[in-house]
């Protein structure tokens, strides 16, 4: 537990008990060393020029969910049972399952099949770039295609660039899964609404700071006018979805751009970039890639990123993974 002594903001050091005990457990279910928690939201704090807004910041900190390794990795187990569950009720081999990943190697899509393959326990060639997928024969009715990302925020991306490349190939499967981490209310709206054919892991929306309870209609007010300072291009995040979520490996611009902004990555062109302090930054395709794949051990053999299949002419058995 973060003693009060570790707190570097007078607003910190000042808290009744009961607010230090709420950001004990902040910090125990963030999963992160006290001394290291206590010394992030005390940065963070500093912000806030205007001591009114000080119990706004607090109420953020203790609604974000934040996802160590260990409990991303959790969260990723928990898609695979459900996934399995969903096969099971369709009569689909668990084992029949690929993941399409986008050709870009920074794309986050991408960027998952390392950790996928390690906590979902899949063989390298379970995972496929759409350019080898588009050449891919012998699929059929006992095959299962998964789409992962970790955030899915209004959805509008990957119904423009990815979709298409999957639409025409639905009929032909046994099941088409579009599975995230999270996925806001925007976004799931419009799977259900556009994506035909396609089962949406999970099937609820992650909540946001539009829609948490614990937020007033001024907070929201008061939290927008902040967001346009610091990031006016989208003051709520990306898609105005308003997420309060975060990640070991990164922050989604989908969440507040207070959570998220550096002084770096919240410019915007004509306009002197506001300074602030990312709680949790994001850091944008390449820059995120090194918390993702780490540095090679030579005791394990790493997941290859998807390359681009040689032109195929036979059945899928013959497709070589790299």
């Amino acid at each position: 537990m973060p003693s009060r002594h570790l707190y570097h903001h007078h607003y910190l050091k000042t808290l009744p008990e009961a607010d230090l005990a709420h950001l004990a457990e902040r910090c125990r279910a963030w999963g992160m060393h006290p001394a290291e928690f206590a010394r992030r939201i005390s940065h963070w704090l500093e912000n806030f020029d205007n001591e009114a807004d000080w119990p706004l910041a607090l109420k953020l900190i203790n609604a974000l969910e934040y996802y160590s390794e260990a409990g991303f990795h959790q969260l990723l187990a928990e898609r695979h049972k459900a996934v399995t569950r969903y096969l099971l009720t369709k009569g689909l081999s668990p084992e029949r399952i690929w993941f399409a990943v986008p050709d870009d190697l920074a794309d986050s899509a991408t960027r998952h099949a390392h950790p996928l393959s390690k906590v979902w326990h899949l063989p390298n060639d379970r995972f496929v770039s759409f350019a080898q997928l588009k050449q891919m024969s012998g699929l059929g009715a006992q095959d299962t295609l998964i789409l992962f990302n970790d955030t899915y925020g209004s959805g509008k991306q990957f119904m423009r660039e990815v979709w298409p490349d999957v639409a025409g190939m639905v009929a032909q499967l046994g099941a088409v899964l579009i599975v995230g981490a999270a996925i806001a209310a925007e976004a799931l709206a419009l799977f259900k609404r556009e994506a035909v054919g396609a089962q949406v892991v999970p099937n609820y929306a992650v909540l946001t700071v539009k829609h948490l309870p614990g937020f007033t209609s001024a907070e929201v007010t008061r939290l927008n006018e902040l967001g346009q300072m610091v990031y006016p291009k989208h003051a709520l995040g990306f898609g105005g979805c308003g997420l309060l979520l975060a990640y070991h490996f990164q922050c989604p611009n989908n969440s507040l751009p207070l959570i998220w902004a550096d002084g770096v990555n919240n410019a915007v062109a004509g306009k002197h970039t506001f300074p602030w302090t990312a709680l949790f930054p994001y850091l944008g395709k390449t820059r995120a890639l090194p918390a993702l794949v780490p540095a090679p051990d030579p005791a394990v053999t790493p997941v290859p990123v998807p390359t681009p299949a040689p032109v195929l002419t036979t059945t899928l058995a013959s497709v070589p993974f790299s």
